[in-house]
C-alpha cells in the first residue's frame, strides 16, 4: 500500500495521469491490432508490429528485447510491455473508455479512436 502512495505521489509531481486500468486486449484494440489471438504466432505477430510501431521501435530489436526479459511466455511479455508504455504516455496521448478517474480503461489515443 505504501509503494502505491510513493507512486501516485511522483507521479502528481510530474503531472501525469495516474493509470489504475490498462488492458492489454483494449490497447490491441486501440493500436487496430485484436483480429487475432496473442497466443497464436499471427496474432502476436500483428500485435508486435503495432506495438513497435506505436512506440518508436524496431519489430526485432522489441521482439529480441522482450524476449530477454525474465520469466514468461512471449505474449505475457508483450502485455507487460503495452501496460507500462500506456502508463508512460502524457495525459494528452491517453483516452479513457468508461468514466475517469475510478472507471476507466486507459488506451493510447490514436489517429482513428478519438
Amino acid at each position: 500500500m505504501e509503494s502505491n502512495l510513493l507512486l501516485e505521489t511522483y507521479l502528481k509531481r510530474l503531472r501525469l495521469p495516474t493509470i489504475s486500468r490498462s488492458y492489454p486486449q483494449a490497447i490491441a484494440r486501440a493500436l487496430g491490432c485484436a483480429g487475432g489471438h496473442k497466443s497464436k504466432k499471427e496474432g502476436h505477430g500483428e500485435q508486435l508490429e503495432a506495438v513497435a510501431a506505436a512506440t518508436g521501435w524496431q519489430r526485432e530489436e522489441l521482439r529480441s528485447a522482450l524476449a530477454a526479459q525474465g520469466y514468461g511466455s512471449r505474449h505475457d511479455k508483450l502485455d507487460a510491455f503495452m501496460a507500462a508504455w500506456v502508463a508512460s504516455l502524457p495525459k494528452g496521448r491517453l483516452l479513457a473508455c468508461g468514466k475517469p478517474p475510478d472507471d476507466a480503461i486507459w488506451v493510447p489515443r490514436m489517429g482513428g479512436n478519438e
